[in-house]
């Protein structure tokens, strides 16, 4: 894992998240037409749905039923 990706999983804790299946992933880039960054991919199966800093919003995994329920309002 990438050495700035540890360092941000350090700074916002435990995950919350159980992941997605790499099969989700095939099927959502398909879909978009784009191979999508694996640092994203990790913090998005970690910690999705979250937004971060007010400006980063990762709604759900690929796969899993949307929920905002952790969000809260936009900053």
């Amino acid at each position: 894992m990438d050495e700035h990706l540890t360092r941000l999983f350090a700074l916002l804790g435990p995950a919350s998240g159980p992941g997605a299946a790499a099969e989700d992933w095939q099927r959502l880039e398909a879909e978009l037409g784009v191979t999508l960054a694996a640092d994203l991919k990790a913090l998005t199966e970690r910690y999705a749905p979250v937004r971060l800093n007010g400006s980063v919003h990762l709604p759900t995994r690929p796969g899993a039923a949307a929920s905002t329920e952790r969000l809260g309002p936009p900053r």
